[in-house]
């Protein structure tokens, strides 16, 4: 069967968003190519050996989205791709700068965008987790943690800086018998990683009806769904039981509308961990998460910062 390879130009702040309009038309193999992903890597968490002659070079300037649509569905696919873009540049004025989104195509082979899109993603240690492509065997070390991720459905790689911020910022913390909450799940990345450190529940939602099903066959495939419980929610509404930890990796503006209600899910004492905030954003989560919590750790990747918070 043939197949367009769809590529989008945007940029490094805006290539998740991008995706995720791939993602909403359940588009096959989707990727991000970003030089930054490789220049902003945290030296503490990942350790190169070598890097290959030229490989900076291929990437090129900005970033680079490609999915793939049978030949048959292009027409349609492109015209639902444009309008989600042209929706994309209007509400991201002002607020995130997204590229020309300049969609190109090349026509190929089914076999041939099957084996290369694979191309691009490999092991990502992050501390002792290594998130890893569940098509490689990758050999694991005796103090390592290993999240089989089947990519290609959902928000959530391992690469982008706002989720590897989450799983650093979760190695800071003795999981050991805690029932933590992932709200915005995506892939379910981080609610999995939360049960192999040691939790012994993961509460995950998302309000995307594909991330939910992503996520599900994740904890399937790493052996931990029994320890998770996985629903399709709009973000808090559906009350959960109080929890030992929250995680959330959203952006800056949905984090800032849900502090009141992650205050309510946490006692005193109790840890939170945000992500997904640009670092021009900062003072509004402050503020808005100033009352009920006290900052006790900020990490940054390229433009992206984590947090850590306690429940005062």
């Amino acid at each position: 069967m043939k197949y367009f390879e769809i590529t989008v130009i945007t940029t490094s702040e805006a290539q998740e968003l991008v995706a995720d309009c791939f993602f909403q038309l359940e588009l096959e193999g989707v990727s991000i190519i970003d030089k930054e992903d490789l220049i902003n890597l945290n030296p503490e968490c990942h350790r190169w050996d070598y890097i290959e002659d030229g490989i900076m070079e291929s990437y090129g300037e900005g970033a680079l989205v490609r999915g793939f649509s049978t030949v048959e569905d292009y027409p349609k696919v492109f015209k639902e791709l444009t309008e989600e873009f042209n929706a994309l540049k209007k509400n991201s004025q002002g607020f995130i700068n997204v590229g020309s989104l300049e969609m190109t195509k090349r026509e190929i082979e089914g076999d041939d965008w099957l084996n290369t899109w694979k191309e691009y993603f490999k092991p990502i240690p992050i501390g002792d987790v290594v998130i890893c492509p569940r098509w490689i065997d990758y050999p694991k070390k005796p103090n390592e943690v290993v999240v089989n991720i089947n990519i290609g459905m959902a928000f959530g790689t391992g690469e982008h800086e706002t989720t590897s911020m989450c799983v650093e910022l979760l190695q800071d913390f003795d999981l050991n018998g805690m029932t933590i909450y992932d709200i915005g799940c995506g892939s379910g990345i981080l609610g999995i990683t939360a049960i192999k450190l040691g939790a012994k529940e993961a509460i995950m939602s998302d309000i995307d009806e594909i991330a939910v099903t992503a996520s599900i066959e994740n904890a399937v495939l790493n052996g931990v769904a029994d320890s998770c419980d996985i629903s399709q929610k709009d973000l808090l509404n559906g009350a959960v039981k109080s929890c030992d930890l929250v995680v959330s990796n959203i952006t800056a503006e949905v984090l800032v509308l849900m502090a009141k209600d992650m205050a309510e899910l946490l006692t005193t004492g109790k840890p939170l961990v945000l992500s997904g905030i640009l670092a021009d954003r900062v003072d509004k989560i402050m503020t808005a998460y100033g009352e009920w919590f006290t900052k006790t750790k900020q990490i940054q990747h390229g433009e992206w910062c984590g947090i850590t918070f306690v429940r005062k």
